[in-house]
C-alpha cells in the first residue's frame, strides 16, 4: 500500500503597510504614555520631597522663632547700647520713605496734566513742600522717640493721601474713564492703599502687639512696611509706564489742549 504524502503549506500572514503603520503608532503611543507615567511618578516624588523639606523647614523656624525672648534694653552690650545707628541714623529711613514718596508724584502730576501747566506746577510746588516738611520732621531727633510714633506714621500717611486731591482734581476735569483708562488712575489708587495698609501696621504695631517676643527680628511691622512700599513703587513704575507710552504714542498736546491752555490763562 502506498502512503500519500501531504504537504503542508503554511501562509504566512500577509501585512499591508497600513497594518505596520498601525502597530507602529499603537507602541509609540504606549512607549509616550509609559514615559508620561514615570515623569508624573518623578514630578510626584519631587514635590512630595519638597514638600517635606518645607514641612522640616518650617518646624525648625518656629521652633528657633518660639526660643526668641524679649532682650531690655538695659542688659545690651555697652558696644550695641551706644550705637549711633541705633540713636541717630535710623532716621534716615523716614527720609528715604519720605523722598520715595514724593519721587512718586512728580511723574504723574508731569504725565497727568502733561497739557495744563498751572496746576501741575502748583501741585508739583506743594509736593515738593510737604516733602520738604515731611524730612525736617523725620530728621528732628525728639520725633523719633517712640513716644511719636503715631505722630510719625500721621505724617506719611497725611503725605501719601494728599495725592486724592490732584486725582481727584483730575477725575473731575478728564472724566472717569479717561482717568482710568489714561492717567492709570487705577494703579494710583492701588500704590496709595499700598502707602495706608503699610502705615495703618506700623502704627498699630501688628503683627508684633499679638505676638510679644515673636516679632523681634522678622515680620515685624516696621519690616512689613517697607515690603508694602517698595510693592507699592513697582505699582507705581507699572502705571507710569502706560502713561509715558500714551503719551510716546500720542505725540504732544493737541489743538485743542492748547487753545484750552490759554483760555484758562486769559481767564
Amino acid at each position: 500500500m502506498k502512503k500519500s504524502h501531504h504537504t503542508t503549506t503554511f501562509h504566512k500572514p500577509h501585512l499591508t503597510t497600513h497594518c505596520l503603520a498601525t502597530q507602529d503608532e499603537e507602541l509609540r503611543h504606549r512607549v509616550v504614555n509609559r514615559e508620561s507615567h514615570d515623569d508624573d511618578l518623578v514630578l510626584s516624588s519631587m514635590a512630595q520631597s519638597a514638600f517635606e523639606t518645607a514641612e522640616e523647614l518650617v518646624h525648625k523656624v518656629w521652633e528657633e522663632v518660639s526660643s526668641w525672648k524679649t532682650q531690655p534694653f538695659s542688659k545690651l552690650p555697652k558696644w550695641l547700647q551706644d550705637n549711633d545707628y541705633l540713636h541717630h541714623w535710623h532716621r534716615l529711613d523716614y527720609c528715604g520713605i519720605a523722598l520715595l514718596i514724593m519721587g512718586s508724584f512728580v511723574p504723574w502730576l508731569y504725565y497727568g496734566f502733561y497739557c495744563d501747566f498751572q496746576p501741575k506746577l502748583i501741585y508739583l510746588t506743594a509736593v515738593v513742600l510737604l516733602g520738604i516738611t515731611t524730612i525736617v520732621v523725620s530728621l528732628w531727633e525728639k520725633f523719633s522717640t517712640p513716644t511719636f510714633r503715631p505722630l510719625r506714621a500721621a505724617v506719611f500717611l497725611t503725605f501719601g493721601l494728599s495725592g486724592i486731591i490732584p486725582a481727584v482734581h483730575y477725575t473731575l476735569i478728564e472724566g472717569f474713564d479717561y482717568a482710568i483708562s489714561r492717567a492709570s488712575m487705577g494703579w494710583l489708587i492701588l500704590m496709595g492703599a499700598l502707602y495706608v495698609i503699610g502705615a495703618l501696621l506700623y502704627a498699630v504695631r501688628v503683627p508684633e502687639r499679638f505676638f510679644p517676643g515673636k516679632c523681634d527680628l522678622w515680620f515685624q511691622s516696621h519690616q512689613i512696611f517697607h515690603i508694602l512700599v517698595i510693592a507699592a513703587a513697582f505699582v507705581h513704575y507699572h502705571g507710569i509706564s502706560e502713561m509715558a507710552m500714551y503719551r510716546l504714542t500720542h505725540g504732544d498736546c493737541s489743538a485743542e489742549d492748547l487753545a484750552a491752555m490759554e483760555t484758562k490763562d486769559l481767564l
